[in-house]
């Protein structure tokens, strides 16, 4: 008898320690996946950037009518990782609109890269969570081709 006693206390002190795990783990492996994917984002830039950079090394001129597609033709990208905008000398990664996740992925690839945006500032749209924090269109004239994402307001209106 005794031992079904402490069989039982057992199986009721894993479940509880389960349940626990799962609520409190739960939080940091959704941090955790901000994190990766914002360095996924970052990582994708680098190759693009380094790809651009090999382009030039090699002679050739970035003109008005480059897009990104041009690396993959010229075969200084295999591919362009996906969710990339070919754009006009940008590397362009849209915010996802559909994944409540993106935002937070968005500004922390941002905050990574070391670029800070004003919400305040034309072409830049608050952080839902912190209002302090901004995500720049991808349309902003001034933006750093390396910014890691950006608010594609030309494809929302489309």
């Amino acid at each position: 008898m005794f031992n079904i006693i402490i069989a039982v206390i057992a199986i009721a002190l894993i479940a509880i320690l389960t349940i626990a795990s799962m609520y409190h783990g739960g939080s940091a492996f959704n941090d955790n996946k901000i994190v990766a994917d914002a360095a996924r984002y970052r990582t994708e830039a680098t190759q693009i950037s380094s790809a651009i950079t090999l382009f030039k090394s090699d002679g050739n001129e970035i003109t008005d009518k480059f897009v990104l597609q041009d690396l993959v033709d010229k075969k200084y990208l295999n591919a362009l990782p996906a969710g990339w905008l070919p754009g006009s000398n940008k590397i362009i990664m849209p915010l996802d609109t559909s994944s409540d996740a993106s935002e937070a992925v968005c500004i922390t690839a941002i905050e990574q890269s070391g670029y800070k945006f004003d919400p305040a500032d034309t072409k830049v749209d608050a952080y839902s969570k912190d209002p302090k924090k901004g995500i720049p269109h991808c349309d902003k004239p001034e933006l750093d081709p390396m910014v890691p994402c950006c608010v594609n307001k030309t494809a929302e209106a489309g």
